[in-house]
């Protein structure tokens, strides 16, 4: 994945970030995606779990694993990471590796009205989960 050519992807739902991220390592549409996690309503209301959002993926036939970090680490290209909630964040995060950037599916957040997908050099926020593919297992 390469970040010039490839293109953000913003939520469409309060809630939807995680289906952002994979729609984005993906290469799909958000509203595509959306029918790869088991309850699509959870976009708008719950969120998702590391949980759904690896077999979102075994959907689409990438195999990915998640793992709960309690160190820093390397993150490799593709893996999404799910950042603490925060006075910000109240509901946590997640955002999608590409080069050595982050895809981030809300830059503008909290505005409603034209939500904005883009590209930061550095996370908003502590990382505690880290979604990644499984041929990166080699992470300890």
């Amino acid at each position: 994945m390469n970040k010039k050519s490839a293109k953000p992807v913003a939520q469409e739902d309060a809630m939807g970030c995680g289906i952002a991220c994979v729609a984005f390592v993906c290469g799909t549409s958000y509203g595509r995606t959306r029918k790869y996690f088991d309850k699509p309503c959870n976009a708008w209301s719950a969120g998702y779990w590391c949980k759904d959002i690896v077999h979102a993926f075994a959907r689409v036939g990438k195999i990915y694993a998640w793992r709960r970090l309690r160190r820093r680490t390397a993150y490799p290209e593709g893996s999404i990471v799910f950042i603490a909630r925060s006075k910000r964040y109240r509901m946590g995060h997640y955002l999608a590796r590409v080069g050595r950037d982050w895809m981030d599916p809300w830059m503008n957040f909290p505005s409603i009205k034209n939500v904005r997908a883009g590209f930061r050099r550095r996370l908003p926020g502590r990382t505690v989960y880290l979604i990644y593919p499984k041929s990166a297992s080699a992470l300890k």
